[in-house]
């Protein structure tokens, strides 16, 4: 069975200037009988909708509690993919169903990630973003569901059900994965974000220290939103 490289994680989540924070992220790592699988996921709620803060904390939980029950014990990716769309769209039904008995309408974008065996599997609803950093070029892995006026045309639990957007990358020693919300990316250059993930980092310290770093820029920059990213890199073998 083939060996997760060493890896770094730093983690950002930052209360805007709302009265909640609607962001909800997540990252686990679990190994049993040398075998390793790493689970990143970013939520968040969309604004002028009631309760976003519900609806991220709710999707992120049960895709938690999903990954230790069994997500982590399943080997092939394409099983994988298949279980994470039903998962998803059992939750966004759920997430309308609370709304209906409340009489609310809510929601909530979600990104994650899944590593296994070099292997990345990523899926993505709304504008939040998955970044990855191979061979020194920024690739951006997930596009932006929005329409030209600014709304979501795609989230979890709120509108029609969609298929999500996935994707599977075979990982090197030193590729890096940045997953964020919009309140993180939000007036930032792709060469900026490239640059970041460039960084001389081999340690989690490191890596939330240089996290922080953009969150007191955000914040020089006048950012309202709340602020939300996962960064994970791999150290050479």
């Amino acid at each position: 069975m083939g060996r997760m490289p060493e890896y770094f994680v730093g983690c950002l989540w930052e209360k805007g200037k709302k009265e909640k924070n609607q962001d909800s992220l997540a990252f686990w790592w679990m190994n049993k009988n040398f075998h390793h699988c790493l689970l990143g996921v970013i939520c968040d709620g969309i604004g002028g909708l009631s309760e976003g803060e519900n609806a991220s904390t709710y999707a992120v939980k049960q895709l938690v509690a999903w990954f230790l029950s069994e997500g982590y014990y399943e080997k092939n990716l394409r099983l994988l993919e298949k279980r994470i769309q039903q998962l998803l769209y059992q939750l966004h039904f759920e997430i309308k169903e609370y709304g209906r008995e409340k009489r609310i309408t809510l929601g909530t974008t979600i990104s994650l990630f899944l590593v296994r065996d070099r292997q990345l599997l990523w899926v993505h609803f709304g504008d939040s973003r998955i970044y990855l950093l191979k061979k020194s070029k920024l690739i951006q892995l997930t596009r932006d569901h929005k329409e030209n006026n600014g709304a979501l045309n795609k989230a979890l639990g709120t509108g029609e059900w969609a298929l999500p957007d996935m994707g599977r990358i075979k990982l090197g020693n030193k590729d890096r994965i940045l997953v964020c919300s919009d309140g993180f990316y939000r007036g930032l250059e792709m060469e900026e974000i490239r640059t970041l993930l460039k960084r001389n980092v081999r340690e989690n310290e490191t890596a939330e220290r240089m996290l922080k770093l953009i969150y007191q820029k955000k914040c020089a920059m006048g950012e309202r939103d709340d602020i939300s990213a996962i960064f994970l890199g791999f150290r050479e073998e």
